[in-house]
């Protein structure tokens, strides 16, 4: 049963480790140009340089990306296209091994969620609501998150997404500070 000081101590928690979320995001915009230069071939870095690793996909991105925000499209790019690319992915997810391992949050069975606001997971599509979510484990450690998208006119939104990415229980949750984002929509 989650006590009452477990979300105070999430909340601090949380906030103390802001900080040096903010401190490791700016040195990896920093390093962003000079990570891909240590990749191999196929995107991957040395594990000595994996808290600037996205650890679920290569510094090539995602489908997602390459699709839609790589600056260069097609495969047998030349290697400058390539080291462009991967530089981008680098600023789209910023340090991305960091707070997949130092400042992640892991939910263990039998783990309790409790839920607060829109119906549905809003985490893919743009759609507008806002969600919080609260994971409990046995041990009583609690993490939350906090996820927003509005809409302020029929072509730019903000999004806000803070706390833990706790859409990925039961795996290891990220941490996340992703405070207001405007994006464009072009389409």
């Amino acid at each position: 049963m989650e006590k009452p000081g477990n979300m105070i101590f999430a909340f601090l928690r949380w906030l103390a480790l802001l900080p040096l979320n903010i401190v490791v995001d700016v040195l990896a915009f920093i390093l962003a140009p000079v990570l891909p230069l240590f990749a191999s071939k196929d995107g991957w870095l040395p594990k000595w340089l994996w808290w600037w690793q996205t650890p679920d996909n290569p510094l090539d991105g995602d489908a997602g990306f390459l699709a839609e925000h790589a600056p260069y499209k097609g495969t047998n790019l030349p290697w400058w296209k390539v080291h462009i690319n991967r530089t981008f992915w680098q600023w789209r997810n910023p340090a991305m091994g960091f707070g997949m391992t130092v400042m992640s949050f892991t939910p263990q069975e039998p783990y309790i969620m409790r839920r607060l606001g829109g119906e549905k997971t809003i985490t893919g599509d743009m759609s507008e609501g806002w969600y919080f979510v609260v994971v409990t484990n046995p041990d009583g450690k609690t993490a939350w998150q906090f996820f927003l998208v509005h809409w302020w006119t029929p072509t730019a939104f903000a999004k806000i997404n803070i706390g833990w990415k706790l859409w990925s229980a039961p795996n290891v949750c990220q941490y996340v500070f992703a405070p207001t984002k405007l994006w464009r929509n072009l389409a």
